[in-house]
């Protein structure tokens, strides 16, 4: 803290990724009616649009997401990416392929996706974690890119790098969910 180079000093904080629930079949995805999401269909499927999940790896050769995953990296290197099960729900819920006759649809199923892989799977563990080294080196990543909206399913203590980097985004027309 003393260093007149070093900007801020703090602990190394841990995250853990929300849990989500993925039906198989759109006709099972009663929120879709909540959504109105054949009428946003209608007004914008997400052409266009580059979105960057940052949380597990993703199953990037799904057939549900082989053609909307641009790019995929890994800033854990915590082992297997393409079976990663939290990523992969987070990536279909965004931008699932529809009209093709498998699984579920969308919210912006014509969408460009960035999988970052910053959160892993403990040995011996169901939930996947994330810390603020891993996260930072993603937002950082994303932020170097052509993204307008960040994805973070996540939840974990106040960190102020994080903070700064999240700031940063918003402060240049990312949009952060």
């Amino acid at each position: 803290r003393q260093r007149p180079e070093v900007e801020s000093a703090q602990r190394l904080n841990t995250f853990q990724a929300q849990s989500t629930r993925s039906d198989p079949y759109a006709n099972l995805q009663h929120n879709l009616d909540t959504l109105e999401l054949a009428e946003a269909h209608g007004l914008s499927r997400g052409d266009g649009a580059t979105v960057t999940i940052i949380d597990t790896g993703a199953d990037f050769e799904h057939p549900e997401l082989a053609a909307a995953i641009r790019t995929h990296r890994d800033f854990a290197d915590a082992g297997f990416f393409a079976g990663d099960a939290h990523g992969t729900a987070i990536a279909g819920i965004i931008g699932a392929a529809s009209g093709n006759g498998f699984g579920i649809v969308g919210v912006a199923p014509e969408a460009r996706l960035h999988i970052l892989r910053a959160c892993w799977y403990p040995e011996g563990k169901t939930a996947a974690v994330c810390d603020s080294f891993t996260l930072a080196k993603a937002l950082s990543h994303a932020l170097e890119s052509d993204t307008g909206l960040i994805n973070l399913s996540l939840g974990g203590p106040p960190d102020a790098l994080l903070a700064r980097l999240l700031e940063h985004a918003i402060s240049r027309g990312v949009m952060v969910v």
